[in-house]
């Protein structure tokens, strides 16, 4: 959460659900991280992703977070790697002899 909200290059986009659930009357906020379109600077998001390992674990396939009006945020969603996601290294060293 606190990557989220500190990174210059992440951007919170962030809706209100409604109150569905009587423990929660005034209803939860949904933040989804994405890049921010200003650090993009005309690089596609895999080459922004590609050259820092940490922010592309983080953000790659999804990132949510879910927030209680005046409360705790809490993780609810992280996307997993897909196989083309894999490190090179890894490959490699799993192939090789």
């Amino acid at each position: 959460w606190h990557l989220a909200v500190q990174c210059p290059v992440v951007h919170l986009v962030s809706r209100q659900l409604p109150a569905t659930l009587p423990m929660f009357p005034r209803g939860l906020v949904l933040h989804d991280a994405v890049l921010a379109r200003a650090s993009l600077r005309g690089r596609s998001e895999d080459e922004v992703l590609g050259k820092d390992v940490v922010l592309a674990g983080r953000l790659r396939r999804g990132l949510s977070f879910l927030e209680v009006p005046g409360g705790d945020c809490m993780l609810v969603r992280r996307g997993l790697p897909k196989f083309f996601d894999l490190h090179v290294d890894a490959v490699e060293a799993a192939l090789s002899p």
